[in-house]
């Protein structure tokens, strides 16, 4: 019978991170955002049937394009206070994503933000962080930040918002005001962390 070790581990699903790649003016701080939940990670390849005349038994399979469905984030919402001239403090809230989805119909009759040519589009990065974190970087009472070693991470190409979304509103809940954000993408990577012989893992091609 042999050991197990953090190598044959599978990772965990509640230990992630999402960072927004974006560069668009007005938007600037919208990779800050913390969210709670991310689903849709997903990818089918199309199939094309195929017949021959010669051959009637059977029919041939051919790969055809790969459809890439839509990711999902949810997160609470925080309103973010107005700050006066002169107060002190800075708003906890943020509304980037709001912007960001209205951004879309400001493109379609030439208002967007910034100079002609800024691109709604951005990247996307999702991040699975390693638990748990017995030593080194990270390892709790070690650092007084602890940023676990990331084990695998999916980079989304080309993402912009084509659904955005609030939870209900009841008097007589007792819930958090969620708010959801349906991305549409073209396509995504999947890079893994390596590890060494002597199980150090070394995420060289996973870079913060």
């Amino acid at each position: 019978m042999t050991s197990r070790g953090i190598d044959s581990d599978p990772l965990r699903n509640f230990r992630f991170r999402v960072n927004l790649h974006n560069t668009t003016p007005g938007l600037t701080t919208m990779a800050r955002l913390g969210f709670m939940a991310m689903s849709g990670l997903a990818v089918n390849n199309e199939v094309i049937p195929y017949r021959e005349g010669g051959n009637n038994t059977t029919t041939r399979k051919m790969p055809g394009q790969s459809e890439f469905g839509p990711i999902t984030l949810t997160r609470g919402l925080m309103a973010a206070p107005i700050i006066t001239s002169g107060s002190e403090g800075s708003s906890t809230g943020t509304n980037e994503i709001y912007h960001w989805f209205s951004q879309i119909f400001s493109v379609q009759v030439g208002r967007g933000f910034g100079p002609p040519g800024v691109n709604f589009r951005i990247g996307v990065t999702i991040d699975v962080l390693e638990h748990p974190v017995t030593k080194g970087n990270g390892a709790a009472g070690l650092d007084p930040m602890p940023t676990p070693p990331i084990k695998a991470r999916f980079q989304v190409w080309n993402c912009w918002p084509m659904g955005y979304s609030f939870s209900d509103l009841e008097a007589g809940g007792n819930a958090v005001f969620i708010e959801t954000l349906t991305l549409a993408h073209e396509g995504w990577e999947l890079i893994t962390a390596a590890s060494n012989a002597s199980g150090v893992y070394v995420p060289a091609a996973i870079q913060i």
